[in-house]
C-alpha cells in the first residue's frame, strides 16, 4: 500500500528523510521510496569506537571491498564505500539505487565470520512499482521491478504428502524472510552474511534454502505456502541479479553450494525467461556460474591421464622404539595448494613391515591386520598411523603405498572435484574420502527440487550433477559428522519422492488418410510409465515406428490393443505408431482409438482419430 512518510524502519534499522516522501513495500515486505530522496539519518548510526567503524551503509554493494564494518575480517573495509551520514557527515542523496544498511555485532568472533548482525534494504525508485511487485536485486543499477506476485504460478509446486521429518513450515518461512547478501561470491563472503539474516557458510546456506525449496512441494494449503513462496522467489531474484552483473559461485569446496536451484526455481515460478536462460549450463565449463556444475563431471581419459595425480604416493619411516617394535608417523600427502585445500588423505593404504617381509593391508576402516604379528591403525582425518609388531625387538622399517589416480575402471563415472574447474582437475581424485566430498549432502535438497519439478532437470542442463548425486546417495557421505551427513529431511524426501513426477498427461495426434493408406499416430506424454492403445481393429497391421525406449506388447490380433511400457517413469515420451487398415474393408469412416497413459499411480486419457476417406491411394 502506497503512503507518505518521513521515515521507514525494518529489522531495527530506520532511514529518516528530510521531509515526506511516497513509500511502499514490496511483496516480501522490504521498503521502497520514490526518489530522488535525501536521507538525513540512519539508525543505528555508523560510528567509530576504539578504531572500529560499525553500522555502515552501502549503495548497490558488489565485490570484495565493503563499507559496513572495519573489523579485521576476511573482507576488506573501504571507508569511501560507507555512505552512512554518520560516517560521511553529510546527508545521503540518492536518485535511484539500493541503500543497504547494517547493524554490527558487538563482539564478533576472532575470525569475523560474520561481523554483522542485521542487514536491510531500502530501494530508491524513479517510478512507483505495482502493489505486488518483487523487489529488484540490490546489485545491478536498474531498480525497476520486473516481476510481480501475480506472475507466480502455483502450478509448479507439488502437493506431496507431508513427511515425518519435514521441518516446521513457519520456522522454514522465517529462515528465508530477510535479505541474504551475495555481494561477494568467494570464500571471504562470510564476513558480511548478517547473523540474523542468514546462514554464513555454504553448507548451511544450501541446507536452509533446500529445506525451503522442498517444503514448498509438500501438501500444505496454498495460503500457508504464500509467504515461503514469495521469500524463496525473492532470494532467487537476488541471486539472478548478482549473476547478471558477473557473479560466479566458484567451485571452492564447501563455500558456494545452494544458489543455482533457488534462481532456477524463481525463473520457473515466474515464467521469467531471462532467469531461466542464465541458469542453463549451456556454455563452456570455464564459464559455468555455479559450484554444483563446476564441481561435477564425468571421468574422461583426460582425467585419467592428468599428470597431477597419476603417480602413486608412497613413503617410508623408521619408527621410534623402546624394544617393543612400534612405529608411527603421518602419511605423506599429494601436493596441493595449502592456502585453498587441505592435504589429500587416501581411502586405503597398504603397509609393509620388516623390509617387506609382511604386508598388512588396510580394511578401509582404519584397521591394519597382517598375516603375522604386526597390527596397527590409521586415522583418515589427519593421515596419522601407528603399527606395532610384538615379535620385533628392534626398530621397525615401515613402508606404505596408495594411489589417488583415476584408472580405466573409472572411465565414465559421474564424479566430483573440490576445485575441478578452477584448477583443471588437478585436485580431483578418486578417493571417496576426498576432502570436502561430504558437501554432496548439501546438494541433495536442490537436486531433489529439480527432480520433482516438471522440466527442471532438463532446464538445469548439466547431467553430471544429477548422476553424481545418485552415486553420492548410494555410497553415502564419507563423513560421520552429523553436519556433513545426509540430512534426515532430504533422506526421507529422497526415499519417498526421488522418482515422483508431475501429473500424467497425454495428447494424441490422429491422421487422415485415403482408402488403403497408412496412418501415423503420435503421442506427447509426460510422467508416464505405460501407454495403452485401445480400439484397434484386429485386422489392422500396426507398426511401432518409434517406441521412445519402451518395450512393446502387441495384442492387436487378439484384443485390438497395443501397450508400450518403460522400466521407470518417463518425464516426457513421444512414441509413434503407424496403422494400416485394409483398403478393401475400411472406407469413408472415422475410427476413434482410446489412449490411456499411466504413471506413479496417476493416469490420463485421450482419443486419436483416424479418418479414412473413400478415395483410394
Amino acid at each position: 500500500m502506497t503512503q507518505t512518510a518521513t521515515q521507514v524502519s525494518q529489522y531495527g534499522i530506520t532511514w529518516e528523510f528530510d521531509g515526506e516522501y511516497t513509500v511502499g513495500q514490496y511483496a516480501d515486505g522490504d521498503w521502497w521510496v520514490e526518489g530522488p530522496v535525501t536521507i538525513t539519518t540512519i539508525t543505528p548510526e555508523s560510528t567509530e569506537v576504539d578504531g572500529r567503524v560499525t553500522n555502515g551503509t552501502m549503495l548497490d554493494p558488489v565485490g570484495y571491498w565493503q563499507g559496513f564494518d572495519s573489523y579485521d575480517s576476511d573482507m576488506g573495509y573501504e571507508p569511501d564505500l560507507n555512505v552512512d551520514p554518520g560516517a560521511t557527515g553529510e546527508d545521503l542523496v540518492v536518485d535511484e539505487g539500493s541503500v543497504v544498511s547494517s547493524v554490527s555485532l558487538d563482539s564478533p568472533d576472532s575470525n569475523g565470520r560474520p561481523v554483522l548482525s542485521d542487514l536491510a534494504i531500502l530501494t530508491v525508485v524513479t517510478a512507483q512499482p505495482s502493489a505486488d511487485a518483487f523487489r529488484p536485486g540490490p546489485y545491478s543499477e536498474d531498480k525497476a521491478a520486473e516481476w510481480t506476485e501475480s506472475d507466480l504460478d502455483y502450478g509448479v509446486l507439488r502437493s506431496l504428502p507431508v513427511l515425518d521429518s519435514a521441518p516446521d513450515l513457519d520456522t522454514v518461512t522465517e529462515s528465508v524472510e530477510r535479505f541474504w547478501n551475495e555481494q561477494e561470491t568467494s570464500w571471504q563472503q562470510r564476513a558480511v552474511h548478517a547473523k540474523n539474516n542468514q546462514e554464513t557458510y555454504g553448507r548451511e546456506i544450501a541446507y536452509t534454502l533446500g529445506d525451503a525449496l522442498l517444503s514448498l512441494h509438500l501438501d500444505y494449503p496454498e495460503e500457508d505456502k504464500r509467504d515461503l513462496f514469495v521469500n524463496v522467489v525473492q532470494r532467487g531474484i537476488d541471486i539472478y541479479d548478482r549473476a547478471s552483473v558477473g557473479g560466479v559461485w566458484e567451485d571452492n569446496c564447501g563455500h558456494n553450494p545452494g544458489r543455482k536451484m533457488p534462481m532456477l526455481f524463481a525463473g520457473l515460478a515466474l515464467g521469467a525467461d531471462p532467469i531461466v536462460e542464465l541458469a542453463r549450463a549451456e556454455r563452456p565449463r570455464e564459464e559455468f556460474r555455479f559450484q554444483e556444475d563446476r564441481q561435477t563431471f564425468i571421468v574422461s581419459e583426460e582425467d585419467i591421464e592428468n599428470p597431477a595425480h597419476t603417480d602413486e604416493q608412497s613413503g617410508e619411516a623408521a619408527g621410534e622404539t623402546d624394544g617393543s617394535g612400534a612405529a608411527s608417523g603421518t602419511l605423506e600427502t599429494m601436493p596441493v595448494d595449502p592456502e585453498t585445500l587441505p592435504p589429500i588423505v587416501p581411502d586405503t593404504v597398504e603397509f609393509a613391515v620388516g623390509d617387506g617381509l609382511e604386508t598388512i593391508p588396510d580394511d578401509g576402516n582404519g584397521n591394519l591386520t597382517g598375516s603375522g604379528s604386526a597390527t596397527g591403525t590409521i586415522d583418515y582425518e589427519d593421515g596419522s598411523w601407528t603399527i606395532e609388531d610384538t615379535a620385533a625387538d628392534e626398530p621397525l622399517e615401515v613402508g606404505y603405498e596408495y594411489s589417488v589416480a583415476y584408472t580405466e575402471a573409472d572411465l565414465g563415472t559421474p564424479e566430483w572435484g573440490c576445485q575441478y574447474t578452477r584448477d583443471g582437475g588437478d585436485s580431483a581424485n578418486s578417493l571417496w574420502k576426498a576432502s570436502y566430498r561430504w558437501i554432496g549432502s548439501s546438494f541433495m535438497h536442490h537436486g531433489l527440487t529439480a527432480h520433482v519439478m516438471d522440466g527442471a532437470v532438463e532446464t538445469w542442463n548439466h547431467p553430471p550433477f544429477f548422476e553424481y548425486l545418485d552415486r553420492y546417495v548410494e555410497n553415502g557421505s564419507p563423513s560421520s559428522a552429523s553436519k556433513n551427513d545426509i540430512q534426515p529431511f532430504a533422506e526421507e524426501f529422497w526415499n519417498e519422492y526421488r522418482t515422483a513426477t508431475g501429473p500424467v498427461t497425454v495428447t494424441a495426434n490422429g491422421d487422415t488418410i485415403p482408402r488403403g493408406g497408412t496412418a501415423t499416430l503420435s503421442l506427447d506424454a509426460e510422467s508416464v510409465q505405460a501407454v495403452l492403445f485401445q480400439g484397434l481393429w484386429t485386422d489392422w497391421t500396426v507398426t511401432v515406428d518409434d517406441p521412445a525406449g519402451a518395450t512393446v506388447d502387441d495384442r492387436v490380433g487378439d484384443a485390438g490393443e497395443l501397450e508400450l511400457g518403460w522400466d521407470t517413469v518417463q518425464a516426457a515420451a513421444t512414441p509413434s505408431i503407424t496403422v494400416d487398415p485394409p483398403g478393401e474393408t475400411y472406407s469413408g469412416g472415422t475410427y476413434g482409438l482410446d489412449i490411456v497413459a499411466e504413471g506413479d499411480g496417476d493416469s490420463a486419457t485421450d482419443t486419436a482419430l483416424v479418418e479414412i476417406q473413400s478415395e483410394e491411394v
